[in-house]
């Protein structure tokens, strides 16, 4: 083998050798490059990450204290995403109304909200609120969706548990988690009484004044007591949800599920 390498000349050895080890080489390198190069085209785009959701419900009246949850996404992505959905699919939810009105009559008055949940939809039941919002590449970009109940008296409550997720352009679909929201506003802890109360409260209050209003037609008839009986029952029950509340609402099924004990 020696001895036939050293009679090829220069230029055999240039012509047979160099030359096609050369391009063998060369040809596994651009092999390498365009693995790599089609690889990159794969993954180029928006891809979007979820840097904070916060959830916001608490006592009040103002738009600030309605149930919502402040949505954080970054886009580590090369390309803009554009989000296009909110998805909310209603786990359960529970309407409670005030079993007792201090005063008045005993009638609801009656006020409208923005309608972004049903006031008793099915368990399971999916809403889709339609989004108009760009993430830059590389940037982190926030929106607020508040959640109100559709239609229902001011002196009634509704419990929900809810799955949220957003939806984007491109197909893909970012899961926020689960919440348990009470709308239109967490109640005051002074209020909790005329929803949940142990008997010898419910006859303080009747006492005091309170009369019993007119319960929603889809409740149909129900005494005072059977009133509070269901609505610490129905609190109650969310108590074991692993979903995340804010501390007003977990203040208030504790105490329901002190009641129910």
């Amino acid at each position: 083998m020696r001895r036939a390498w050293k009679e090829l000349s220069a230029k055999e050895r240039l012509q047979y050798v160099y030359i096609p080890l050369a391009l063998t080489i060369l040809a596994a390198l651009a092999a390498v490059a365009i693995g790599k190069g089609c690889s990159s085209l794969e993954t180029h785009g928006a891809e979007l990450e979820v840097v904070d959701v916060v959830l916001g419900n608490q006592p009040g009246y103002s738009e600030k204290a309605k149930a919502h949850v402040d949505v954080k996404l970054h886009n580590t992505g090369d390309r803009r995403a554009i989000l296009t959905r909110l998805r909310t699919k209603v786990i359960r939810s529970a309407l409670l109304p005030s079993c007792l009105v201090l005063g008045g009559e005993g009638t609801y008055v009656t006020g409208r909200y923005s309608i972004l949940l049903p006031g008793f939809p099915p368990d399971g039941s999916q809403r889709e609120n339609v989004l108009n919002q760009e993430v830059g590449p590389d940037r982190v970009d926030r929106f607020r969706a508040t959640f109100e109940p559709k239609d229902i008296d001011v002196f009634t409550a509704v419990l929900y548990e809810l799955d949220l997720a957003v939806e984007a352009s491109n197909g893909s679909s970012i899961e926020l988690g689960r919440f348990l929201v009470m709308t239109p506003f967490a109640l005051f802890r002074p209020a909790w009484p005329f929803f949940i109360a142990e008997p010898l409260k419910q006859r303080q209050l009747e006492r005091e004044g309170a009369s019993r209003p007119l319960l929603p037609k889809r409740l149909g008839k129900m005494s005072t007591a059977g009133c509070y009986r269901r609505n610490v029952q129905l609190i109650a029950g969310f108590a074991s949800s692993g979903a995340e509340r804010s501390k007003s609402v977990d203040a208030l099924l504790r105490h329901a599920m002190a009641l129910s004990s």
